[in-house]
This record gives structure tokens, C-alpha cells and sequence, in this order.
């Protein structure tokens, strides 16, 4: 972000997801943020201000509450979100340059490039193994590189645009494949949650194991929801929950969907929300990794044909 520039009060709820209504109680509240205001007394907030909301949004996400971080300078803000990352084993080698080069054609806007690395990447690992082992890491990456001031709002937008396009003809080539099986999946996101990049990346593994996917697209509201898994016999419901939803927003999102189906439909939930790592709802799996959707199919197959 430039630092001199300044943003209406609708683009900061736009980029940090952060709604005009929390940014106004937190400046009351809190003393943050602190927007200038133009001659018709409207708020203008520095490009300072909004990249810590992106950061204490991300953080709020993991469980923190306002008052704790709603006085903590930028650096104290990035220091924390680099703590309760999840502790992994580093990538390798071969996929820290891939993820370097990658991010350098995000960079330089060379999206044609970008879509060469990854096309490369699909040739050697295989669909499912872009998707898990290049995929899944390049996107937290780049939401990293988005939280922490290094790539512009646009230039995240191109990634999910360019590898959201690269997956849907994918899924297209494969439901002309051969005929699809149960379990019938149905995939959408709750009505807060709208980001669909990882929902696609599940869909596509979930079609590589043949199932019959039907998917809404983003923000189903309940009633529809409900609707749909009746209209098409629905045997699971998959969700998806990024980071920019409330911890509580998620438990109750699910508990609502979980009371309002038939104990038979399955729900999975999915994403990078810390909240899935902990939830214990009866009646929901949560899935922490695209690596766990292949054995939760398995096991719906196994279950399924000892009910036959």
C-alpha cells in the first residue's frame, strides 16, 4: 500500500472485511482506528491503519479479542500472527522456488506465467497433487503476503481469479469423464463467508474420487440450503470456512445447518478457521486438510455399503 494514500470507510470494509459498524464502535470503544475526515466530515482512513485491521481481522479470527490488539503497533500485530501460525515441517526446496516464482509473477501482474508454473505443476504431480502440495500452500502464502502489506488487495484477487479459472475447466473436463458416484456432495459456503477458493479446491478433489458434485457457488442462505440437499437428495453438505469469519460466527453457522437437516445428511467442514481444529459438534466432521477428503469419501463409501 502506498503510505499516503487514504480509504473511504466502504473500501476498508471492502479489504479488511471488517464491517462500518466495528470500525465505528472500535474507534469509540478503543481509540482505533483514527481516521481523518475530508471537508463533508466523512472518515479517510491511512494506509497504516488499514493494514493493521487486516492483521487484527485475521487475528480476531484465531480467538484474540479487540481490546487485547486494538492498541498494538504494526509490528507487534505481525509478530503475533507469526506465532500462532500452524507449527509444520517447512516446504521443500523444489516448492519454496515454485511458490517464490510464483508470487514473483503475481508481482509483476504476468498471470500468463503464472498460469504456466502451475500448468507444469499439474503435468509432473498430477491434478490432486497440485492441488495439495502446491495449491493449498501457494494460497496461504499469498494470503500472508496480502495480510502483511506486501501484495495489494487487486493482486490477490488475480491469484484467486487465474487458479479459480485453471480448476473450473479442470472440473468441467472431469464431469464429462465418465459418470459420477456417491456420495452426492452439495458445496457452498454460509452466508458470511465469501471466499470459495478452497471450497473449489475441495470440489476438484472430490471430483477425482468420482463423486457427484453439485456445487451453489457462495453464501447460500439457510432456507435454499436447506432446499437443495432435499431437492437433490443429498447425501453431504460441504462447507467451507476461511479466516475472516468470527470463531463464534462458525460454531453457529454450523449448529443452525446441523438442526435444520436430516440426521442422515452428513455436514463437512472445512477450511483454515482455527475454530474447525477444535470443534465438537455431533453430527458435523470437520476436515483440517485437503488430504482428509479422500478418506472421509472412503469412509461414506465403506459405511454406505454395509447398509446395503
Amino acid at each position: 500500500m502506498n503510505p499516503q494514500e487514504l480509504f473511504t470507510i466502504a473500501a476498508v470494509e471492502r479489504d479488511t472485511r471488517l464491517s462500518k459498524d466495528t470500525l465505528r464502535i472500535w474507534e469509540r470503544r478503543y481509540g482505533f482506528p483514527q481516521p481523518l475526515r475530508n471537508q463533508q466530515g466523512e472518515r479517510l482512513y491511512p494506509a497504516d491503519q488499514v493494514q493493521r485491521l487486516q492483521l487484527m481481522q485475521i487475528l480476531l479470527s484465531g480467538g484474540l479479542r479487540p481490546a487485547a490488539i486494538a492498541g498494538l503497533p504494526l509490528e507487534a500485530l505481525q509478530g503475533l500472527l507469526d506465532q500462532r501460525q500452524t507449527v509444520a515441517p517447512p516446504p521443500p526446496a523444489a516448492a519454496l522456488a515454485l511458490h517464490a516464482d510464483c508470487l514473483r509473477a503475481l508481482r509483476q501482474h504476468d498471470m500468463p506465467a503464472l498460469l504456466q508454473l502451475l500448468n507444469r505443476s499439474a503435468k509432473r504431480l498430477g491434478l490432486a497433487g497440485l492441488v495439495c502440495d502446491v495449491l493449498a500452500d501457494l494460497t496461504a502464502e499469498v494470503g500472508r503476503a496480502w495480510a502483511r502489506g506486501q501484495i495489494e488487495v487487486f493482486e490477490e484477487h488475480l491469484y484467486t481469479e487465474c487458479v479459480s479459472t485453471m480448476l473450473r475447466q479442470a472440473l468441467a473436463e472431469l464431469m464429462l469423464q465418465s459418470a459420477r458416484q456417491r456420495p452426492r456432495i452439495l458445496l457452498t459456503t454460509v452466508p458470511q463467508e465469501a471466499h470459495g477458493l478452497g471450497l473449489l479446491m475441495a470440489h476438484t478433489l472430490m471430483a477425482l474420487q468420482g463423486c457427484d458434485c453439485r456445487s451453489l457457488g457462495l453464501q447460500t442462505p439457510l432456507q435454499q440450503l436447506v432446499q437443495a440437499v432435499s431437492a437433490q437428495a443429498i447425501d453431504v453438505l460441504a462447507l467451507s470456512f476461511s479466516q475472516t469469519m468470527r470463531a463464534t460466527d462458525v460454531q453457529r453457522n454450523l449448529r443452525d445447518v446441523r438442526l435444520a437437516l436430516p440426521e442422515q445428511v452428513q455436514i463437512w467442514a472445512g477450511g483454515s478457521h482455527p475454530a474447525l481444529v477444535k470443534l465438537a459438534l455431533p453430527g458435523v466432521t470437520t476436515l483440517a486438510r485437503l488430504e482428509d477428503i479422500g478418506p472421509a469419501i472412503a469412509a461414506w463409501r465403506e459405511a454406505a455399503s454395509l447398509t446395503l
